[in-house]
């Protein structure tokens, strides 16, 4: 018998596979919410960016953290790129520190790690490795 935590971790894994053209899925609240439990009971992992559309900041990230998510997979394939608009969804994100736009974290067994490097694709890689290596 499957247990409920297995049946949502298996929908939420296959709605953020990737196929051979990587992308990074947005996420409403809903989602981001299941995100930190159950990285706590799977294999999971997910790097999030919090991001603001209006913010020139983000706006210039974004095409990293895109470039970023065709690479990860190769170091950690069960590791999500995902996104997720803040500023549309503050309520939502109180349980997150984001104090400014962009921001990335990596959840990995239901523990926040926020990425502090520089904003390159070689960085990011660095930091995930940090974790798998």
């Amino acid at each position: 018998m499957y247990t409920t935590a297995s049946i949502i971790i298996v929908c939420l894994a296959a709605s953020f596979s990737r196929g051979e053209d990587s992308t990074v899925k947005e996420l409403d609240p809903p989602s981001l919410a299941q995100l930190k439990p159950l990285s706590k009971v799977s294999n999971d992992t997910w790097l999030i960016l919090f991001y603001a559309p209006w913010c020139p900041f983000s706006k210039k990230f974004a095409p990293i953290f895109d470039e970023a998510a065709k690479t990860l997979p190769g170091i950690h394939p069960q590791l999500h790129l995902v996104k997720i608009d803040a500023s549309t969804h503050i309520k939502n994100l109180m349980g997150y520190r984001i104090s400014s736009y962009p921001t990335v974290m990596y959840l990995t067994n239901g523990q926040e790690h926020e990425y502090e490097g520089e904003q390159t694709v070689q960085d990011i890689n660095d930091f995930i490795k940090k974790f798998h290596l």
